[in-house]
């Protein structure tokens, strides 16, 4: 007679494409109940959006909470918030000793000398031009981003953006307001 083995493999696969086959048939009649277009996911490359497609092929449904958010993306992707215009510095970044008075846009852990931590801001000027230089010890444990600064420094104009500088030596620092909610 036949390979008995072979027989139940081939009858758990069978059984699994027809798991399968109506997993993906729930899917598209969801999809389509809820009106999300199939390839809508795709077509906008939003990858949470991406993998709740997948998601939804594998498994067949959704829970209500899942389908009110890929909704929400799908209409934010598709109406997305004006971006806050980026201000055009008024002037290049000056060299010397300078005072600084600006909001901090970043900050970052950087190893120096010795293997210590040293601690690097990114502010940008009134004016519009940034400075990259290391936290004033003066505010280096209170400082944090978006909060408006103020400190004296030697700066450096970049050798490929006139509106960017680098900052040596930051004394006489203070913050000016406080971005900090705690």
């Amino acid at each position: 007679m036949g390979d008995e083995q072979a027989f139940r493999k081939t009858r758990d696969l069978c059984a699994a494409a027809r798991k399968r086959a109506q997993m993906l048939i729930n899917a598209r009649q969801l999809t389509k109940e809820v009106g999300i277009p199939c390839m809508e996911c795709a077509r906008f490359g939003h990858p949470i959006l991406a993998d709740m497609w997948n998601r939804l092929n594998q498994y067949g449904t959704l829970t209500e909470k899942q389908i009110k958010f890929a909704k929400k993306l799908i209409e934010q992707v598709k109406n997305p918030e004006p971006a806050e215009e980026i201000q055009e510095p008024s002037e290049s970044a000056p060299e010397g000793k300078v005072t600084v008075t600006g909001e901090v846009l970043a900050i970052k852990a950087k190893e120096g000398y010795f293997n210590e931590t040293v601690w690097k801001m990114m502010v940008r000027s009134e004016a519009g031009w940034r400075v990259w230089c290391t936290i004033p010890q003066a505010i280096s444990c209170d400082v944090r981003v978006g909060d408006m600064i103020q400190f004296t420094a030697t700066l450096t104009r970049s050798d490929r953006d006139k509106y960017f500088a680098f900052g040596k030596r930051p004394s006489r620092a203070s913050i000016i307001q406080s971005d900090n909610k705690e």
